[in-house]
């Protein structure tokens, strides 16, 4: 079995200490426990055996640790690590929320066949005690069904009990275990349990659900279930089956399905439950892991935790990791300003990682999306100036040129250099043609610039149609601002017969996804049809969002609107405010901040 971790955490050991040793001062125990903690495996076997200590369950697991695993490479002594194993678990009234990793001690020793060769009645007696506590729901989980599903298959070889087996393996199909339902279907199909009635309706489900997987192996498991979970036809049900899959692989040690887990909690908004998923793959190995849930600690402020996983990565050559650090060296995610060692250092290491070729490396390895950022990191600098480089618009055009087709970002940030007037590269052609090209490498929401660049001729002739249809994909794609762009179109009859009805229905799905412009622009239609009424409640459902600039036009319409129809109109603005608009925040409120209801 997999050890998880060699070390007892400083929890259970501070916890012991307080609990059963009083003041531990210098008791061997405590002594032992430091010493393996430091990795000191000698002196903790000679603190370890000591009299007052050997009983003691922190001895007894770091005793059967350093002897079964050869820690310290102090020779290997199997039977004896496992006797000492065997005696942490059956330590008297044992708190296994103290002890947690109690429950791995029973596994192992439950599911080694060699154990159970060689002390059967101990194995028997681990196996259950195993079952008692596997039972609990603090430690229910389908890998510890199917371990004791398997003792009583393979380890108890004289006699193999098969009931208690297919009992076991139920109960980790009901928790949607696909590998426990193969056992299972297996057991029956070879008429090794009684076929009841509910053995069959068991059968039959478990024949369902796999046939509806149509996998088996715990790669195919993880290719469906993500395969599950990316397709837009999915309904709810599947999806959760997917995720389940993938709990379950993740539960079982596989570390790229807790990374998918967690990768698709944080892109949901679970930051919580990310960070579980996350904390699991990375203490698995999985360096994409590491590199979020580094993003995660900074994001909580916790800084020297991200840069201490960002450093235990850079030393594994991580070039990502390194990149990470290298900003924040520049001063990112931090309060001090760097000094001027850290500013070089930072530079540098991104100078030389954005001169590596990319060509020599694999666009699946995480070094080539740190070529990338680090292209654009100095891109960047050029473009601005700033860490003792002057800036340099051709130099920037040059990093980022580089990455055409590589990079939607790179593309749009070219596209921007190509924009600026005050640019010596300024050229509206080539900024239009940057921006599609961003476009179709998955930048949908610069569909709002290139179709005001054709409706306005920049960059290119004026083209009403091709304008109208950009907006119109951009809606489907989910840009939800387009709908503001399209009401102008309508309004206005650009490549369209006018037609103020349709523009009032694209302005307010438009204020309705929150886009505060839609509300000027109702505001503004309303006026041309002489409804000063609405056309003040939408200019005050603009205003409460803070805008100013419309002031002199909201005394306009109220005076407009006339004096009998001033309160109509404010009571109509609350409307539209509650609707469309802004609340104002309570101190807004006691500084008579809405000054739109008396402009």
């Amino acid at each position: 079995m997999k050890n998880n971790s060699s070390k007892i955490s400083s929890l259970a050991i501070s916890i012991v200490c307080a609990t059963m040793l009083g003041a531990c001062g210098e008791s061997n125990i405590e002594k032992c426990t430091q010493a393996f903690n430091e990795g000191e495996y000698e002196l903790a076997v000679e603190k370890c055996e000591k009299e007052d200590a050997v009983t003691e369950p922190d001895a007894l697991y770091i005793l059967g640790r350093i002897k079964k695993d050869d820690l310290g490479g102090l020779g290997r002594e199997t039977d004896a690590g496992n006797e000492y194993l065997y005696r942490f678990i059956f330590v008297p009234n044992l708190d296994l929320s103290i002890y947690p990793h109690a429950v791995d001690v029973m596994k192992e020793l439950a599911s080694d066949e060699e154990y159970f060769k060689n002390n059967k009645p101990k194995a028997t007696q681990v196996l259950k005690l195993f079952e008692k506590v596997a039972k609990d729901p603090q430690h229910k989980s389908s890998a510890n069904f199917r371990a004791i599903a398997n003792a009583y298959i393979n380890l108890l070889s004289d006699n193999p009990d098969y009931e208690k087996a297919w009992e076991y393996l139920d109960m980790a199909s009901q928790m949607k275990d696909l590998d426990a339902m193969y056992y299972q279907a297996k057991l029956y199909m070879l008429d090794l349990v009684e076929k009841t009635p509910e053995k069959t309706k068991a059968f039959q489900n478990i024949l369902e659900q796999r046939s509806r997987a149509g996998v088996s192996s715990v790669d195919e498991l993880r290719e469906y279930a993500k395969s599950v979970l990316e397709d837009s036809r999915s309904d709810a049900e599947t999806i959760e089956y997917g995720k389940t899959i993938l709990k379950e692989l993740a539960v079982n040690d596989d570390p790229e399905s807790a990374l998918i887990i967690g990768s698709i909690s944080l892109k949901n908004g679970d930051e919580k439950e990310a960070k579980k998923w996350l904390i699991k793959a990375h203490k698995a190995g999985s360096s994409l892991a590491a590199l979020q849930l580094s993003d995660i600690y900074f994001d909580e402020g916790r800084n020297d935790d991200a840069i201490e996983i960002l450093k235990e990565q850079a030393s594994k050559d991580n070039q990502a990791a390194r990149f990470k650090l290298a900003l924040v060296d520049l001063g990112h995610h931090r309060n001090d300003p760097p000094s001027e060692e850290e500013i070089a250092r930072g530079i540098s290491f991104i100078e030389g990682l954005a001169s590596r070729d990319l060509a020599e490396v694999s666009e699946k390895n995480q070094d080539y999306q740190a070529i990338i950022a680090a292209r654009r990191i100095l891109a960047s600098i050029y473009i601005y100036g700033g860490f003792g480089r002057e800036k340099n618009i051709k130099k920037a055009e040059e990093l980022l040129l580089s990455l055409i087709d590589k990079s939607a970002e790179s593309e749009d940030e070219l596209a921007h250099i190509y924009s600026m007037n005050d640019s010596e590269l300024f050229d509206n052609a080539k900024a239009l043609a940057m921006f599609e090209k961003s476009i179709t490498h998955g930048m949908e929401e610069n569909n709002l610039t290139v179709g005001s660049m054709y409706l306005h001729g920049i960059g290119t002739d004026k083209n009403y149609e091709k304008a109208m249809r950009i907006f119109t994909k951009a809606v489907d794609s989910g840009v939800v601002d387009a709908y503001n762009d399209l009401g102008n179109i309508y309004l206005n009859g650009l490549g369209v017969d006018k037609d103020p009805v349709k523009a009032e229905e694209l302005y307010r799905k438009s204020a309705s996804s929150g886009n505060h412009v839609a509300l000027y622009n109702l505001a503004i239609l309303k006026a041309s049809q002489d409804n000063y009424v609405d056309a003040y409640a939408w200019g005050a459902a603009y205003a409460s969002c803070g805008y100013t600039d419309g002031r002199m036009k909201l005394k306009y319409y109220l005076k407009m609107a006339g004096k009998k129809s001033r309160q109509e109109a404010i009571e109509s603005s609350r409307k539209l405010i509650e609707e469309y608009g802004c609340k104002p925040k309570e101190e807004e409120k006691q500084k008579n901040a809405r000054w739109w209801e008396n402009p």
